[in-house]
């Protein structure tokens, strides 16, 4: 059955809008990296993270508020390029 635009123009394919996926919200699963990960990634310890994670120095991700944040690294490692005063050496 052919498929017709408010004009009457033949349609070809699916012309409903593309829905979007909770994951497309959310860095891919392979740049996912989680609260440890950030320390080590700092040179910092975890409870630093929390502390720059609470004054939203740092961008993180939660699917709810039942689960744990987690972070992106290509995000963070941008971050870090710009703020070298985060990073310990």
């Amino acid at each position: 059955m052919n498929k017709f635009s408010e004009k009457g123009i033949p349609v070809q394919g699916n012309s409903e809008p593309k829905k979007e996926k909770k994951d497309d919200f959310f860095p891919p699963k392979e740049d996912r990296i989680n609260l440890k990960e950030v320390a080590e990634l700092f040179g910092a310890t975890p409870q630093t993270v929390i502390n720059w994670k609470k004054k939203n120095l740092i961008p993180f991700y939660q699917i709810n508020q039942f689960s744990r944040p987690f972070y992106s690294r290509s995000q963070l490692i941008k971050l870090a390029s710009k703020n070298q005063h985060l990073i310990k050496h």
